[in-house]
């Protein structure tokens, strides 16, 4: 994919402060601007009914042929090998 420029127009204060800011975490301009707006991107939004049910109906394909569980499988079989 290519990259496609973009003019932001910002005050010169501001332009220093983020120059300065950039500088500070040892970032260019462009990656210390893209780390800030990932950090205050909203969250992803979460799949649907449909996407999750494709989701969990992937998950489970080829299942069948697993052996099932003891009878008496429990918590303790799970942290067997932790403290």
């Amino acid at each position: 994919m290519g990259t496609v420029m973009t003019t932001i127009e910002i005050d010169q204060r501001t332009a220093e402060l983020l120059q300065a800011k950039a500088a500070a975490s040892g970032l260019s301009l462009d990656d210390y601007l893209r780390r800030l707006a990932e950090s205050e991107a909203p969250p992803a939004a979460a799949p649907d009914a449909a996407e999750t049910d494709r989701i969990l109906d992937a998950l489970a394909e080829g299942g069948e042929s697993l052996a099932p569980l003891p009878v008496d499988f429990s918590r303790e079989d799970i942290y067997a090998n932790h403290d």
